[in-house]
């Protein structure tokens, strides 16, 4: 197990085990991919990257809202890392509707990053 000094946190430990987990999952998923020769292209795929949320807290601040990104990719696919408070006003700013997010990314479990998913949740019972 990695040191950082004499004492770790349980955040930092929390943290570490977080980042295992992902390294190990992301290996997996990646062992089982083939590589493809034709499909393969020399350029990157873009990528569109809009911050919905940046705000901390606290205080809570009004006009920056809760973390929240939304990456859009080039084949369509709308992912929104953390779901922050206001993000779903952000989103309609930005002309999308909720119901357009594919997947939810979170960061890490602190309230101002997950305040939100119920919104998210909740948005395909309401649009029926």
């Amino acid at each position: 197990m990695l040191h950082f000094g004499t004492h770790m946190t349980p955040e930092v430990t929390m943290s570490m085990s977080f980042l295992a987990v992902v390294a190990l999952v992301s290996g997996i998923s990646l062992a089982g991919q083939t590589s493809d020769v034709k499909t393969a292209t020399s350029s990157p795929v873009p990528l569109k990257v809009t911050i919905l949320g940046s705000g901390g807290g606290p205080p809570l601040d009004l006009e920056r809202y809760g973390p929240s990104i939304l990456v859009q990719s080039a084949n369509g696919d709308k992912l929104l890392f953390d779901c922050g408070r206001g993000f779903a006003q952000r989103l309609t700013e930005y002309g999308l509707p909720l119901g357009a997010v594919d997947k939810l990314f979170l960061t890490h479990l602190h309230s101002d990053h997950i305040l939100s998913i119920p919104d998210l949740l909740l948005v395909g019972w309401l649009t029926g």
